[in-house]
């Protein structure tokens, strides 16, 4: 009985003090949230330092009669001249009032501005960058709502 008991408290001890070893990838990394050095900053394995990326422009000019607007040059800025915009990228629409490239645009930008020189299509509209796409129609008889960067609000604009 006296030999069970200690086989037991042996077993005990033994099967206690075993630890697993963890792996220095599988420990959970400390992020300091305000970090005083470089060497205190964690950067995600997924960030990949880009700071310009492609996005396709799709973007219609019509007439107040749905005719399509060719040859019309637009202009896409970062903000409107006004608030010391650049022009960012330039175009010209087709025969279908279509402008449809693909630019490499800096990817802070958020939201464009497109801009044209023809009489009767309103400027400064504002078109959000989507997942590597702006789209935006502008003019027609039943135009979409647009917002400008003047008025910062929806208004339905007619050529």
């Amino acid at each position: 009985m006296k030999n069970i008991a200690i086989s037991i408290l042996s077993l005990t001890l033994l099967l206690g003090s075993c630890s697993k070893d963890i792996k220095q990838s599988e420990q959970s990394v400390v992020v300091n949230p305000n970090p005083k050095t470089m060497e205190e900053m964690v950067v995600p394995k997924s960030f990949n330092y880009k700071t310009s990326d492609d996005v396709n422009f799709n973007i219609t000019l019509l007439s107040n009669n749905d005719q399509a607007l060719k040859g019309v040059k637009v202009d896409i800025m970062d903000d409107s001249l006004e608030n010391g915009g650049k022009i960012i990228a330039t175009g010209v629409t087709n025969t279908s009032g279509v402008l449809n490239v693909k630019y490499n645009i800096p990817t802070y930008l958020k939201e464009v501005v497109i801009n044209t020189d023809y009489i009767g299509v309103v400027n400064n509209v504002i078109a959000t960058v989507n997942s590597g796409r702006v789209s935006a129609k502008i003019g027609g008889k039943n135009p979409q709502l647009v917002r400008t960067v003047e008025q910062k609000t929806f208004r339905k604009y007619t050529i």
